[in-house]
């Protein structure tokens, strides 16, 4: 993502870092989650951040659905 301070090559796709994410969850070991180093300068038009909210909302929205299946 280029809305970070220092971009690395390669990296996690969003549907990458979605399948960690849910993967982290499902374990039932995640007690937080920080969020770091996104810098809304870098991305005036909000695409970034946008595609970000989304990936974290697809993530937790499936483990809450998993958890009210259980």
């Amino acid at each position: 993502m280029p809305a970070v301070d220092s971009p690395g090559s390669p990296g996690f796709d969003f549907a990458q870092l979605n399948d960690l994410i849910r993967g982290l969850l499902a374990s039932g070991r995640v007690l937080g989650m920080d969020v770091t180093i996104f810098d809304p300068d870098l991305d005036p038009t909000g695409k970034h951040a946008s595609a970000l909210v989304d990936c974290l909302h697809k993530a937790f929205a499936a483990s809450l659905s998993t958890e009210v299946m259980s």
